[in-house]
């Protein structure tokens, strides 16, 4: 289960922002897109999660494997996905998340990913009074956990037995 690299020299920030408005406004897009830059030299990559396939031929878990190692270079990851937030978690990148209209997201955080001091969580409606705030902690953070392996697995078979667990319930 080890793919990724132990170390990375982290650059850049990554969106993963929904395209569509159920969640941000294209207003609160463009707001987000321009503090990052001010703060990250126009170093920003976007991604849609909703736009992402997999190609034809490929395999879904090396496909997976360059997504986590996509994100665990970067110095900062925004996002409004939970996937977006948990795997930042497993690499141990800085990431603000925003919730969305179904409260997935949040009800996430505040069970969870909370406890970890560079996962940050922003309400919607905040996003112009706390994202600079939370940008500027973020340019410098020189966070000591990389990746490791074991502690992945402990996520991943902790997630993969709530999925489990919610399956049961619905059967």
């Amino acid at each position: 289960m080890d793919f990724l690299k132990k170390t990375y020299k982290r650059d850049g920030v990554l969106l993963i922002l929904r395209k569509d408005e159920l969640l941000l406004t294209n207003k609160s897009r463009r707001y987000i897109k321009y503090i990052a830059s001010k703060y990250f030299n126009n170093n920003i990559i976007e991604k849609d999660s909703n736009s992402y396939t997999v190609p034809i031929g490929s395999n879904r878990i090396n496909e997976t494997y360059a997504f986590i190692n996509h994100l665990a270079q970067k110095q900062l990851v925004i996002t409004d996905r939970l996937h977006g937030s948990i795997f930042s978690l497993i690499t141990g990148t800085p990431c603000i998340v925003f919730g969305n209209s179904y409260h997935k997201v949040e009800s996430s955080y505040n069970s969870w990913l909370k406890n970890y001091e560079y996962i940050i969580f922003i309400n919607q409606k905040d996003i112009e009074i706390k994202l600079e705030e939370y940008i500027k902690k973020f340019k410098n953070y020189h966070h000591s956990t990389i990746y490791d392996s074991k502690r992945f697995y402990q996520y991943y078979m902790l997630m993969k037995n709530i999925i489990q667990e919610k399956i049961d319930l619905i059967n």
